[in-house]
């Protein structure tokens, strides 16, 4: 960072090396691309052209339950510059979508579920009993 050609909006440093399959690149990698950004809460998608292996460099927060697809495939999301979220590209045009699903609500929704299931199952339950119930005494 403090050589004389150091451009802090065409370099990235990644917390982590990528495994050499990904990309052979140093930690602190040049970077541009040309796209597209449609940005929701927890939606992102991206339309990019690189002219070579690349390193996309989203500057939004780094932060546990995003997901990246590149192209419809998984992909490892960076950390990158100590606070934001990267991916890495290979050359031509790609279609990046970063989608947030914490781990914590995927839980919460499966709990919630399946509370829900046994409240319901418990409902007819009680419901059938007392149908039966009734039966029994006023046929005796």
């Amino acid at each position: 960072m403090l050589d004389d050609d150091f451009d802090p909006s065409r370099t990235v440093i990644l917390e982590e090396e990528p495994p050499l399959k990904s990309i052979r690149l140093p930690r602190r990698v040049r970077s541009a691309w040309s796209g597209n950004r449609d940005l929701l809460a927890e939606r992102v998608v991206i339309s990019a052209d690189s002219e070579s292996r690349r390193f996309l460099v989203l500057s939004d927060t780094y932060y546990p339950g995003w997901e990246a697809l590149v192209d419809g495939g998984e992909i490892k999301i960076y950390q990158a510059d100590y606070l934001f979220r990267a991916v890495s590209l290979e050359q031509g045009k790609h279609v990046i979508e970063f989608r947030y699903r914490p781990r914590s609500f995927r839980v919460g929704l499966t709990i919630s579920l399946i509370s829900g299931a046994i409240l319901c199952v418990g409902a007819v339950v009680l419901f059938l009993a007392s149908r039966l119930g009734g039966r029994a005494k006023s046929s005796g």
